[in-house]
């Protein structure tokens, strides 16, 4: 197994940009928890602040893609050869960043 393959294996499962922070939240969440449970509501509440509005929800946008865009872009991300792909976001957010890639900058000017 390769150092990214291992790298973005054992990263937590969380996939959003601000996963750092976010797994950093839980870590700090359960040391206090074990070794000071009767502080974790005022950790809790200090945190608070950091929440996303409760009425907030997801939006999912099916059908965004066709299946025949879908899969050119599976095509166009597989034939990326792998010294273009930047290594700076694998080992923090478990993914691989390829920047002004000729077809994918052609489909954002569509």
């Amino acid at each position: 197994m390769d150092e990214m393959q291992e790298t973005a294996d054992a990263l937590p499962s969380l996939d959003w940009y601000d996963s750092i922070w976010l797994g950093q939240y839980f870590e700090a969440r359960n040391i206090i928890a074990r070794v000071a449970p009767h502080r974790l509501k005022e950790f809790e509440a200090a945190m608070a602040v950091f929440k996303a509005d409760p009425a907030y929800e997801v939006k999912h946008v099916s059908g965004f893609l066709d299946a025949a865009r879908l899969a050119e872009i599976r095509e166009i991300v597989a034939a990326i050869p792998r010294e273009s792909l930047e290594l700076h976001e694998v080992r923090k957010f478990g993914r691989l960043i390829v920047h002004d890639w000729p077809p994918f900058t052609q489909m954002q000017s569509e």
